[in-house]
């Protein structure tokens, strides 16, 4: 398997600070979660915490993907075993992590033929989520999250999405996560022949503010339909 290697990480209190802060929510979201089944919720209740619900799980949709990109980015297959076990006990009780008994550990990478082959596998071993589901996470980390700008040269203007108009609605909670994955897929499937246009950018960015709209508008079929009518005008 390889010697595990360390890796010096800059920004251990940010981190460290991030995770308590993320655990203790996700300690007190189960908390309140387990009073909702016990309350007296008549119809305005029952939208609202649809509502907040709803937005909170869009949130996290985007958040899993901007947290994927960098896993990806960092090589997460090569993490540690004993270490990645260590991790998995950890955030099964947020708890330990909240109230400062443990903190996020430091980084050990193993050198050789790494634990799991690539993301997809680690997410599927340690998140115990399927093939499909890891795959789309994947995607759309691609399309929707910029590059780290401490993985580019300083010297580089920052980087945007590939498709950023769709990113945007999906960071703000505008719009479906899920929907905007797929519809940012089937427009970069759209790619080789919109590229060659003398048009391209200003084309994709008018589809892309139609996609927004009808996600943010409509249901996931109205976004289809309304890619479909754009793919017969770029023909």
């Amino acid at each position: 398997m390889g010697t595990p290697v360390s890796s010096p990480r800059l920004g251990l209190e940010p981190i460290a600070e991030i995770g308590q802060k993320m655990a203790a929510l996700v300690a007190g979201f189960a908390a309140a979660s387990e009073l909702l089944p016990m309350a007296l919720l008549d119809a305005a209740g029952c939208a609202t915490f649809l509502g907040l619900l709803e937005r909170l799980q869009r949130k996290i949709a985007y958040t899993q993907l901007v947290i994927t990109a960098r896993a990806d980015a960092t090589q997460i297959h090569r993490l540690d075993p004993l270490l990645a076990h260590e991790i998995d006990l950890m955030v099964a009780d947020p708890q330990c992590l909240a109230n400062g008994e443990k903190q996020i550990p430091s980084e050990v990478l193993r050198e050789g033929m790494a634990p799991q082959r690539n993301t997809q596998a680690f997410m599927q071993a340690h998140l115990h989520i399927s093939a499909p589901e890891a795959r789309r996470r994947l995607t759309g980390a691609k399309l929707l999250v910029a590059p780290d700008p401490h993985d580019m040269a300083v010297d580089v203007l920052p980087a945007a999405s590939r498709y950023p108009i769709l990113a945007q609605a999906a960071a703000d909670g505008s719009a479906d996560v899920g929907n905007l994955i797929t519809v940012a897929g089937q427009l970069d499937s759209m790619q080789p022949r919109i590229e060659p246009r003398a048009d391209a950018a200003t084309l994709n960015t008018a589809i892309e503010e139609t996609l927004v709209h009808e996600a943010r508008t409509g249901e996931p079929k109205s976004c289809g339909k309304a890619l479909r009518d754009w793919g017969k005008l770029s023909c």
